[in-house]
């Protein structure tokens, strides 16, 4: 029985290594991620009114779709993705904000073109990832300049890393992190912009995990 449970446990850890190191990563392959996010933003008047950096969080999910190509050890390729986000953040103090009329700001979508280049090391993929990122950024601010608001598609850039691993002949499990710059949005009331306020910045961090099916 001893020796039965050691040969079952030896051709079980040498179909999983058998099949991690066969694993054919050189496939179109699409996905879906869950993960969280975190954005960092300020906010400055003509007058030179400043919010200074409020942040906030919030939930992230979407779906990608990509293709690699393997050589050896190197994996290289490109990934496309969109997510809904609730990343949201709301000053009250700083930069003339008060409770009565918070600075608000939310990303309510994101999506990334990135390209991909990793390496294998045993049964893991270990990648680092950048491109381009287009994202629906909220801006509702009624203190620095009365009733202002932007809704505004913004187009920025992304880098991350992360690391993906087989489940099985087709499946792979991934965990990834990704930092996204949006740059700056002016803003106005909707009469006009005679007093405009500048969105400095918008930094967003996100972790996200998710399976991939690689055909």
């Amino acid at each position: 029985m001893r020796k039965l449970m050691l040969a079952g446990v030896v051709v079980v850890a040498t179909a999983g290594t058998a099949l991690a190191q066969g694993f054919d990563w050189s496939r179109m392959y699409v996905g879906a991620t869950l993960g969280w996010g975190s954005s960092t933003q300020q906010w400055t008047s003509t007058a030179a009114v400043t919010t200074g950096g409020f942040s906030g969080d919030g939930w992230v999910a979407g779906a990608t779709v990509g293709r690699n190509w393997q050589n050896g050890t190197k994996v290289y390729g490109f990934e496309a993705d969109l997510n809904f986000s609730d990343i949201s953040a709301t000053e009250t103090v700083a930069g003339g904000c008060g409770v009565a009329t918070p600075c608000t700001a939310s990303l309510d979508w994101y999506s990334t073109m990135r390209g991909r280049i990793g390496m294998v090391t045993g049964d893991v993929l270990l990648f680092a990832t950048g491109g381009l990122a287009i994202g629906q950024i909220d801006n509702d601010q009624s203190a620095l300049s009365p009733l202002a608001t932007a809704n505004t598609t913004k187009v920025g850039w992304t880098v991350g890393v992360g690391l993906e691993a087989p489940l099985d002949n087709d499946w792979t499990f991934k965990a990834q992190v990704d930092y996204l710059d949006f740059g700056e949005t002016d803003f106005c009331p909707p009469a006009g912009c005679g007093v405009t306020v500048v969105s400095d910045y918008t930094r967003v961090t996100t972790f996200r995990i998710g399976v991939n099916k690689h055909f």
